[in-house]
């Protein structure tokens, strides 16, 4: 494949061979044909690479590592190798909406300032029958705004990994933490917008299928995801009213009382702790994004 591909489509696998199947069709049935799937297999000992093998189509490219790398290295790998101005992220065990890359697409093409288009998801069970819709923060949207949202409500408000595009400039300028393993996405994200705009498609583009196998469910403690949101509160410099009830009701078994006291006592005094706290809770942020406008320029304007 000697041409270069607008978008680069990413997917990392490990022993999913009975659902890649289904992610790559996925791909391959969209709409948008200027594209590479770029696959990495991490060692996987079951049919994953006869089932990738088995779709005969020069768009898609396929690394397989020695070993299991886990999922930091993986990503960083395709980044790293993706040829595309564009990159989408698609887990192995979810499905593309057809016509959503060709919507995403073009409001990182129209507008500058936008550094990451998400799209809301469809729950599914392990068979892909629907359950639900799960909508992330709604519209345009100026960055720092999404990330007070996020880390006020401690909560994924961007998307899923399987929701997002954004550009590979603006990719391969983003450290990934790898401390984090439940939220390592969210941190991705937030990093992607912490100087720009972001942009939800506000319809449902992926097919987001739970199972008993997947990744999150594997890593998941109540404990670990307490450490790791508190990690990213620190991080981004974000002190709620909203996230420090969270912590103290929802964590506080994990997060320890002493760690809030010397929370409060460092942030208490802080003017802009209170003026945006409480002009957080009156606008009703996290889903307030929808009065804003976009001109010509691609500049955001309430």
């Amino acid at each position: 494949m000697s041409h270069t591909p607008v978008l680069s489509i990413l997917l990392s696998s490990f022993n999913y061979g009975r659902f890649i199947g289904d992610a790559i069709k996925s791909v391959l049935d969209q709409n948008f044909d200027d594209y590479e799937l770029l696959i990495v297999d991490n060692a996987s000992t079951d049919d994953s690479i006869d089932v990738i093998k088995s779709f005969n189509d020069e768009r898609i490219r396929l690394i397989v590592n020695p070993k299991n790398l886990g999922g930091h290295a993986s990503m960083e790998i395709l980044i790293n190798n993706a040829r595309g101005k564009y990159l989408r992220m698609l887990c192995a065990d979810d499905k593309l909406v057809p016509g959503i890359v060709s919507e995403q697409i073009q409001y990182l093409e129209r507008y500058e300032c936008v550094k990451l288009v998400t799209c809301d998801f469809i729950v599914a069970d392990a068979t892909l029958q629907y359950r639900s819709i799960y909508p992330y923060y709604r519209g345009f949207a100026n960055g720092y705004d999404v990330i007070y949202s996020c880390l006020s409500r401690m909560v994924n408000d961007v998307g899923s990994p399987s929701c997002i595009m954004f550009r590979a400039e603006d990719a391969r300028k983003v450290v990934i933490d790898r401390s984090l393993n439940i939220i390592c996405d969210v941190d991705f994200c937030l990093q992607l917008i912490k100087n720009g705009c972001y942009y939800n498609t506000r319809s449902p583009g992926v097919l987001y299928r739970r199972h008993e196998s997947t990744d999150t469910k594997r890593v998941w403690s109540m404990q670990k995801e307490a450490s790791e949101w508190t990690h990213l509160i620190k991080k981004y410099d974000i002190v709620t009213f909203e996230n420090l009830i969270l912590m103290l009701f929802r964590y506080k078994k994990y997060s320890g009382i002493g760690f809030m006291a010397k929370w409060l006592a460092g942030n208490l005094l802080r003017p802009r702790f209170f003026i945006r706290s409480i002009f957080f809770m009156l606008a009703n942020c996290p889903h307030n994004a929808d009065s804003l406008s976009v001109g010509n320029s691609g500049k955001l304007s309430a």
